[in-house]
């Protein structure tokens, strides 16, 4: 195998690799977004699969339909909710991925959302994560 057939092969590796962590990043944000409604097209709370949320408006929530439809800065943006005012020029947005600490509720079932859970401090009197049956201040919390 030549340098170029090598370079081309690693490549084709990142390019496979990039897609994973993009794919397992999304399963993170498919979910119940509790209190957030569709600017777009209305649709009310809870919104259910994917939120995408504008950049540079201070407050502009969309649905997976609405971001298709804004295709990427070059199709259409509505706003049926009329709440607030926002421009109807495509360009003017930035859609990305998002999701709250706070009212999402992952709806795959091993997503790795359970990983992004807070992980609990041990406190002094709990028992030792390290499974030697004492108290977590006699044991490795000693050690700091």
């Amino acid at each position: 195998m030549d340098e170029d057939s090598r370079r081309r092969a690693d490549i084709v590796a990142a390019k496979v690799a990039a897609l994973k962590r993009e794919r397992e990043q999304k399963t993170e944000y498919f979910g119940e977004h509790a209190g957030i409604s569709c600017d777009g097209c209305g649709l009310h709370a809870p919104l259910m699969g994917y939120r995408y949320r504008c950049k540079r408006c201070g407050n502009h929530d969309v649905c997976e339909s609405c971001f298709a439809e804004w295709d990427g800065g070059n199709g259409k943006v509505r706003n049926a909710l009329k709440q607030q005012r926002l421009s109807a020029k495509a360009a003017d947005h930035l859609f990305v991925l998002h999701k709250d600490s706070k009212g999402f509720k992952p709806l795959v079932k091993g997503a790795v959302a359970a990983a992004a859970a807070v992980i609990k401090k041990q406190k002094p009197n709990d028992s030792c994560a390290c499974s030697s049956g004492r108290k977590y201040k006699k044991c490795c919390g000693a050690a700091k």
